[in-house]
């Protein structure tokens, strides 16, 4: 376990770890409501959507609990650390509630009638305000079998404070997706911020003198600064590391089947590299299969995009270095490659 070297003892851990024992016995208890949201967990690379038309669900790994996603959205959380717990967000279930998530019981007599209802109700907010981007990240994890995590979770650390003073947007938000990619004989550890190429995040008014570059790149220099402080890129390569080991014993205890050559088992097997500034992957057409406006910003992205990756964006905050070229990915068209590599 990754003990904290960071230099303020209150920060709180980056870690990827549950209890997989608790969680044995439902994957093949057929009135597990738990084992029913496993058995539709579909694995990265792989198509999200059912037979039944409802969609697949993807895993993600987190500090004592785990969550279930649909078409990139959270549906369900279990807490998995000293006892089993099962929350549903209230989005999806029908219930009235001020927390995000409401309890649920770990059994049903016909579970599968249970988790039916809540993924048709995703399923119908599928296409609602700002679903998009949730989409697009969903497509991303379909079409990558190198996808280790979603919306990561960036704990707030004091190192931060110097850029709150500056900066009144939140200092570490999530990381829409975290994969692993081979440098040589060593797994390192990938990030990556997903936009629709119309989310002005990614454009800048660069005819104006004084401006500051797309907001994306605020993004990106906050991430860099966490991951550079004391202890954090260890944190990082070690939780994924363990987050690799539980799902390949998550895999086996669902019947899932894992490839031997499969970047979750190289990842297992060695504490991977960092790459501590993200990449953008913007994608050109529309997830919801609309086309509106989504030509138009192709044609108008290249004095944008060039700013990104030429490095020409001044530094964010007072005493800040100057934000370094930024890797960016195009996608162009709904069922084309969606292949993401840092180096390629």
């Amino acid at each position: 376990m990754y003990t904290n070297t960071t230099t303020n003892a209150s920060n709180k851990l980056f870690r990827r770890q549950i209890s997989v024992d608790l969680l044995r016995s439902h994957t093949s208890d057929p009135q597990s409501i738990i084992g029913e949201l496993f058995s539709r967990w579909c694995l990265p690379g792989k198509c999200s959507e059912r037979d039944d038309g409802l969609p697949a669900l993807r895993l993600a790994i987190r500090d004592g609990y785990l969550n279930f996603y649909a078409n990139g959205r959270s549906i369900a959380k279990i807490d998995a650390k000293r006892s089993l717990s099962l929350k549903v967000h209230k989005a999806y279930c029908g219930e009235v509630s001020r927390s995000d998530y409401v309890s649920r019981p770990l059994t049903a007599k016909d579970p599968e009638a249970v988790v039916n209802d809540w993924m048709r109700c995703a399923h119908g907010h599928a296409n609602g305000a700002g679903m998009d981007e949730k989409r697009f990240v969903e497509n991303l994890v379909a079409a990558n079998t190198n996808v280790i995590d979603l919306e990561m979770g960036l704990p707030w650390d004091e190192g931060l404070r110097w850029i709150a003073k500056n900066d009144k947007s939140k200092p570490a938000p999530r990381i829409d997706l975290v994969t692993v990619e081979m440098r040589g004989d060593v797994p390192f550890i990938v990030f990556w911020e997903a936009k629709m190429s119309t989310n002005g995040a990614l454009r800048s008014n660069w005819r104006r003198e004084g401006d500051e570059g797309p907001k994306v790149a605020s993004q990106i220099m906050k991430y860099k600064v966490w991951l550079d402080l004391p202890g954090r890129s260890g944190q990082v390569s070690s939780a994924y590391r363990d987050a690799a080991k539980i799902l390949l014993e998550l895999a086996e205890e669902a019947g899932k089947i894992v490839e031997k050559d499969h970047l979750w088992r190289k990842l297992a097997e060695c504490d991977p590299g960092v790459e501590k500034l993200p990449g953008v992957v913007v994608s050109f057409y529309d997830p919801a299969g609309k086309t509106e406006d989504y030509c138009r910003r192709l044609a108008s992205f290249d004095p944008h995009r060039a700013r990104l990756v030429t490095a020409d964006v001044p530094p964010l905050w007072e005493n800040a270095a100057r934000v370094p070229p930024i890797r960016v990915v195009e996608i162009y068209e709904r069922g084309a490659s969606h292949s993401l590599s840092y180096e390629g």
